[in-house]
């Protein structure tokens, strides 16, 4: 009787060591991570295997969108996706993925260069009134004041030597006037003395800005223009440095609402940010008075973009 039960005890043995020496199939995933299986049935969206030593055989499920290829107990491979490159390689694969190596004709890839970025730009401005017309040309550099102006940039083009800029902002430009003469509605002996205050609303464009220098540190020289619309204004004038009396409407009778004209700068690059010394020009008159004269606005600027 014994041997019957050794016989049987054998059998179970053999079937249990040839279930555990079986070969199993790969299922290699697109994170290049592998599955032990044994593929049961591949589906039109599914596989479908069981796992190795599992003697209840329980089905489980795959879909095939997580799957890159399965690699078969006989060698056969079947390629279902194609693993993205910058996907982890956690693969027990011993042949990694082969990567075609580079021509020694093909292109070598650059990253992408940056060429557009923003600045915001604040500065002082030395503003001053032209007057010419009427066979008279001098400047009230007698006694210029400070101004200001403020706005934002668009470096439209940053390349190394070369750039092109486009700004909105706002300017406050004017002077003095000193007028000492019997003509007109002034009398002998009398000093009329103005302030012109004029608010502007500004686009500059510089499309030739020149660069020279190391990448981090560079000099430039631009060329560009400006159109700007009158936002507000205000005039005053006192005699014989006595009173502060405002001109009123016979000052806006003669006034532009716009003004446009060209501009010279230079300057250095530091980086992204800029330190600019700019001269503009007005072209027409900012106002005319009766007499023919006219008067042309101009300003120096010291300007820091950041």
């Amino acid at each position: 009787m014994k041997h019957p039960v050794l016989g049987l005890l054998l059998l179970l043995g053999t079937c249990q060591l040839s279930l555990a020496q079986t070969p199993s199939d790969q299922l290699h995933r697109l994170d290049r991570s592998v599955i032990s299986a044994l593929v049961d049935e591949i589906g039109e969206t599914e596989v479908i295997y069981f796992r190795p030593g599992d003697a209840a055989r329980t089905p489980q499920r795959i879909a095939h969108s997580q799957l890159w290829k399965i690699v078969f107990s006989n060698g056969a491979t079947e390629v279902l996706n194609t693993p993205l490159p910058e996907q982890a390689a956690i693969s027990a694969d011993p042949s990694p993925p082969h990567v075609p190596s580079a021509s020694p004709t093909d292109p070598v890839p650059h990253p992408r260069r940056r060429d557009t970025f923003f600045t915001l730009h604040v500065g002082g401005v030395l503003p001053e009134l032209h007057r010419g017309g009427a066979g008279n040309t001098d400047s009230f550099s007698d006694d210029r004041f400070l101004s200001y102006r403020a706005g934002f940039s668009i470096e439209a083009v940053a390349r190394r030597h070369y750039g092109l800029r486009i700004e909105l902002g706002y300017v406050r430009r004017g002077g003095h006037e000193t007028f000492s003469t019997g003509t007109g509605a002034t009398p002998n002996g009398h000093t009329v003395r103005s302030t012109t205050t004029l608010h502007y609303a500004q686009a500059s464009v510089f499309p030739l800005l020149l660069k020279a220098g190391s990448p981090r540190l560079r000099g430039f020289v631009g060329v560009g223009g400006y159109a700007a619309w009158l936002v507000g204004y205000g005039q005053k004038y006192s005699v014989n440095g006595r009173g502060r009396f405002d001109s009123g409407p016979a000052f806006q009778h003669h006034l532009r609402t716009t003004d446009y004209g060209g501009a010279l700068g230079a300057g250095v690059y530091w980086k992204k940010s800029i330190l600019e010394l700019r001269f503009e020009a007005g072209l027409p008159p900012v106002y005319e008075y009766t007499n023919g004269r006219t008067v042309r606005s101009r300003a120096v600027s010291l300007m820091y973009h950041l």
